[in-house]
């Protein structure tokens, strides 16, 4: 929600810059409902796509610039912020390690390439991965597809 809350601040000040004048509050409610589709039916990660998306629908596709690029970036440095990890990551991991399980990840892309390996580099539990899938540019289909696991457990060596 903190980076929706930022795209609704960021888009505030462009509109009302353009002459266009849109609360905050209304801009986040749309926001959160172009989220709900990306994610429930569509399975579209790419942030530039949502607030593109959101231009559409307020009829102003013609502010669509380098802008909305820079407005994903800061998407999602807010949401790496606001997303810390769960408290029993990094003990569960290091158990599981210490049993001897081999760890894989299986991730869905950003829609931004690149972006989702850049924030998973930045984790501490990387040492503890063998292999790591972003699925939707290591493959081209995204969770719930087998494929990404699939590639996983061939990169593992099981089954």
């Amino acid at each position: 929600r903190q980076g929706l809350r930022t795209v609704a601040s960021i888009f505030a000040k462009r509109l009302s810059a353009e002459g266009y004048h849109y609360t905050e509050a209304n801009l986040f409610r749309r926001l959160q409902m172009i989220d709900l589709e990306m994610h429930g039916r569509k399975f579209l990660y790419n942030r530039d796509v949502w607030w593109e998306t959101l231009l559409k629908e307020l009829g102003l596709s013609k502010l669509k610039g380098a802008w909305i690029h820079g407005t994903t970036l800061r998407y999602w440095k807010m949401y790496a912020q606001a997303s810390p990890m769960f408290s029993d990551t990094m003990s569960t991991i290091r158990r599981l390690k210490e049993e001897l399980f081999r760890l894989g990840m299986v991730s869905d892309s950003d829609g931004t390439p690149g972006m989702k390996m850049k924030r998973i580099r930045q984790q501490p539990f990387l040492k503890y991965l063998e292999t790591i899938v972003v699925a939707g540019e290591d493959t081209p289909s995204v969770k719930p597809s087998r494929r990404p696991f699939t590639v996983v457990a061939e990169r593992l060596g099981l089954h």
